[in-house]
C-alpha cells in the first residue's frame, strides 16, 4: 500500500449494538465497499442495530456513478431482518455534499436504514441515542458533554473547535484539566 492509498477500520460494540467504520487516507470506491462487506460478512453484525460512519480523515471524492454502484453494494448487504439506524460523520463540505447524494440514493431505493449526515461527532452521537441530548442548541455547552459522552465510546473522536490549544481529542484518553 503506497502512502496515497486510504485505509478503513471496522469494530462492533456488542454492547451498544453499534458498528463503527472509520475511513483515513484517501478514499476509494473498492474501500468503502470493502468495509461493508467486511462489516456484514462479521458474526457480530448480526447484534448491529445501529452504526456510525467517520469520514473526518478521508480525503478525495467519488463520481456519481461509484455513488451509485456502492449504493448497490450496500442495499445487497443490508440485513432483511431489522432496520439500521446509521450516521455518517463528514465535515469537509465536498464530504458532507457526496454523504447526503449517497442518503438521498439509498432513500430512493426504500432500504431498511435510517441514514442521516452530521458535520459534529457529538450530534451523531445523540442521534444515534449513544449520550443524553443536553443543550444540543448551545454550542459551548454541548463541548464538555460531547467530552464526557464519548469517554464511553473509545472508537469515536471529538473536535475541540472551541478549543485552540486543542485539535483533536482522543475519545479513549480524559480531557486535560486547565485551571
Amino acid at each position: 500500500m503506497s502512502s496515497e492509498d486510504g485505509f478503513f477500520e471496522i469494530s462492533v460494540d456488542r454492547r451498544h449494538g453499534l458498528a463503527n467504520i472509520r475511513h483515513q487516507g484517501k478514499i476509494s470506491l473498492s474501500n468503502l465497499n470493502e468495509s461493508v462487506r467486511q462489516l456484514a460478512g462479521s458474526p457480530d453484525f448480526t447484534r448491529v442495530t445501529r452504526g456510525l460512519t467517520d469520514l473526518r480523515e478521508a480525503r478525495g471524492a467519488l463520481t456519481s456513478d461509484e455513488i451509485r454502484s456502492h449504493v448497490r453494494v450496500v442495499m445487497g448487504c443490508l440485513p432483511h431482518d431489522r432496520e439500521l439506524r446509521w450516521a455518517i460523520i463528514a465535515q469537509t463540505n465536498l464530504a458532507y455534499g457526496l454523504s447526503r447524494v449517497f442518503d438521498i440514493l439509498l432513500e430512493t431505493g426504500n432500504a431498511r436504514i435510517d441514514l442521516q449526515v452530521f458535520r459534529d461527532a457529538y450530534d451523531a452521537m445523540v442521534w444515534l441515542d449513544l449520550t443524553e441530548n443536553r443543550n444540543v442548541s448551545c454550542r459551548k455547552a454541548r463541548r464538555p458533554n460531547a467530552m464526557q459522552a464519548s469517554m464511553d465510546h473509545p472508537d469515536l473522536g471529538v473536535y475541540a473547535g472551541d478549543r485552540p490549544d486543542i485539535d483533536r481529542i482522543s475519545l479513549s484518553e480524559k480531557p486535560p484539566v486547565h485551571p
